[in-house]
């Protein structure tokens, strides 16, 4: 296959150079090449792949497939079990979560679970950065079920949004690992605006290209890569531009949990006024009726890929 930069999964730069593009094009995919080839995706991950990229696949593959790896198994239900989900009843098998949630969204939670345990925890930021992924994994299926989005990727996309920063962090290291840790906690969302200007491309571009190269079906990679372009999400709308504004207001509640997980008036009605709560259609007293689930999702999704 011929590694290139996508157009569709990179951000918009009226004020880049052609020269300086051109050179942090070349920065970029020599980046990337390598890590396409460095990580090897484990065998159950290749035949949930496969799967979700059969129109004609069967429940039994799937079963197949999460059953070969024990361990993945235990996760998939431990997430299809949180109040992420809100089901009313406790799932004991995979078979039964799929009768509850469908062959296809329960194929996305397990193949995005099995590729964020890719990553071994070599820096403590590493640590941070999974459980700030399952968070918004978690958050943006609740949020989902709040907002009526009807997508099976709205897990995998919360989950494997920031998998930018895992990659980025395997292939250079300690130098990216003292880069964010001296930016401190993503409170103005800014880490993407600093990575463009020290390497030409941001960790959800790299991220989202990593993710096509591995196959994983739209819309996943194109929600990862604009996760940080809001406005180019809501003009396009769509599914798109309803799972980007999920992750969006999926992170702003996180960064509010951090700060301050009592329930607060004027932070409920700023987040009403965000343009992506506008989209979705979600309203002050919806988000004052949900703070306490959101704090349980929160703290339940810390468990999801433990072992």
């Amino acid at each position: 296959m011929n590694q290139s930069k996508i157009e569709e999964l990179w951000y918009i730069d009226p004020e880049e150079t052609p020269e300086n593009q051109k050179r942090f094009d070349e920065a970029f995919l020599q980046a990337l090449l390598p890590l396409l080839k460095l990580k090897p995706i484990p065998t159950s991950t290749q035949q949930l792949l496969q799967t979700l990229n059969d129109p004609n696949y069967k429940i039994k593959d799937v079963e197949t497939a999460i059953n070969h790896d024990p361990s993945l198994t235990a996760h998939v239900l431990r997430v299809v079990n949180s109040a992420s989900y809100g089901l009313t009843q406790n799932c004991k098998s995979l078979s039964h979560a799929i009768t509850l949630l469908g062959t296809k969204r329960l194929s996305e939670i397990a193949t995005a679970l099995s590729l964020m345990r890719l990553f071994q925890i070599e820096y403590e930021l590493s640590i941070i950065v999974r459980n700030h992924s399952t968070a918004i994994g978690g958050l943006t299926s609740y949020l989902s079920s709040i907002c009526r989005v009807d997508s099976p990727d709205v897990f995998t996309c919360g989950l494997l949004h920031d998998i930018g920063k895992l990659l980025l962090l395997h292939s250079m290291g300690r130098s990216y690992s003292d880069m964010l840790i001296s930016l401190g906690v993503d409170v103005l969302g800014l880490h993407h605006v600093v990575e463009r200007k020290e390497f030409g491309y941001d960790h959800a571009v790299f991220g989202a290209h990593v993710l096509h190269y591995w196959n994983i079906p739209a819309p996943i990679p194109k929600v990862v890569a604009w996760h940080h372009q809001v406005e180019r999400a809501l003009e396009l709308g769509g599914t798109v531009g309803k799972l980007v504004s999920l992750i969006n207001l999926a992170e702003q509640i996180n960064l509010q949990f951090l700060a301050n997980p009592d329930f607060d008036a004027s932070f409920a009605k700023h987040l009403a006024e965000n343009p992506t709560a506008t989209f979705l259609r979600l309203k002050e007293e919806t988000i004052s009726k949900h703070w306490s689930d959101f704090g349980q999702v929160i703290a339940q999704s810390l468990d999801f890929l433990k072992d």
